[in-house]
């Protein structure tokens, strides 16, 4: 008796069952993919933190500044601009971390202006009080930097130097693609690679699935962001001579060292780049610039949070760090 239908019935029967669960599969995982960018990168508006100094905490007379809005792409971005009362040196564009908006680094500001420097800063895309539904992606953060940068050069003809934390970090290195008009950034707690972080994190929730969703979050991401969206940190050093200072934290879990900017340091080409590794207590994902006393004081309060810490206790910055940032910017621009 001849099987050889009955067969060809069972092997189309697999066939037809195989494309359907990968059919499935794969609009699941579209589906799980959206929700991770949904996530991660809904739109974040500001909210208070106890620990970090506000606008209203410190001397407007003393710190003046203008607010400003510029575009990138088609959103509309609010940034803050700070004058010096003498004639400033040129301009330090502050980028702040992911879910920061732009009095996150008020400590750096007020530094930057007591040593005759301006100071420009914002908040990204879908942030505090600039447009957008989204922050998009990690990637985003280039392109409103690279926004910045412009808008900045079309307000004076001095300087402009990038200071960039984490995210923030990421955007000020891959800029450098985008403008020559930048003499020098500090780069401090940056990943190398947006996926690479994306990635980590998602692992840290959902396990080995996370390896399987890869190449759809990659997807999706190159979708949102097209060319831009993967840019490594450490090529975009070496697509240039223009000085970059990277600090990483020993101690940070938020950016590991594997996946930091600070881990190609040995395949860095530029030969104005530097690589420096904190330790003690200031070796986390954001304590870098603070003193040894604010570091312990800050990671207290994050561990076992209590009422009304000090404001000033948490951000005394460290003053070998900040000279050293003042330095390398100082030797840049001559």
């Amino acid at each position: 008796m001849n099987n050889t239908p009955q067969k060809h019935k069972t092997l189309k029967r697999v066939i037809i069952s195989l494309v359907i669960f990968l059919i499935s599969f794969s609009l699941l995982s579209v589906i799980v993919s959206m929700c991770v960018f949904s996530v991660m990168f809904g739109r974040y508006d500001e909210k208070e933190n106890p620990l970090f100094y506000s606008y209203s905490d410190i001397d407007s007379s003393k710190y003046p500044r203008t607010k400003k809005v510029f575009k990138s792409g088609e959103n509309k971005l609010c940034g803050y601009y700070y004058t010096t009362s003498r004639d400033s040196i040129g301009t330090v564009i502050v980028i702040n971390g992911y879910h920061c908006t732009s009095d996150r680094h008020l400590s750096e500001i007020m530094y930057f202006v007591d040593n005759n420097w301006s100071v420009f800063t914002f908040d990204g895309t879908g942030v505090g009080q600039s447009d957008g539904d989204s922050q998009i992606g990690l990637a985003q953060s280039r392109l409103d930097t690279a926004a910045a940068v412009e808008y900045v050069g079309s307000l004076s003809s001095k300087p402009v130097v990038l200071y960039g934390h984490s995210e923030g970090a990421y955007a000020a290195v891959t800029s450098l693609n985008d403008s020559d008009r930048v003499s020098a950034v500090v780069s401090v707690s940056g990943f190398n690679s947006p996926l690479e972080l994306m990635h980590r994190h998602t692992k840290n929730h959902i396990g080995f699935l996370a390896d399987i969703e890869y190449p759809f979050m990659y997807a999706h991401n190159y979708v949102l962001l097209g060319e831009n969206s993967n840019t490594q940190a450490y090529e975009a050093i070496n697509s240039t001579d223009t000085p970059v200072a990277v600090f990483q934290g020993k101690n940070d879990t938020t950016v590991p060292y594997d996946i930091s900017i600070y881990s190609h340091r040995d395949e860095l080409r530029n030969p104005n780049a530097a690589c420096f590794e904190v330790g003690s207590s200031r070796g986390n994902h954001s304590t870098i610039w603070l003193s040894d006393s604010a570091a312990e004081y800050t990671m207290k309060y994050r561990q076992n949070p209590f009422k009304n810490p000090d404001k000033k206790k948490a951000n005394e910055l460290d003053g070998e760090f900040m000279e050293y940032v003042l330095k390398f910017y100082g030797a840049a621009i001559k």
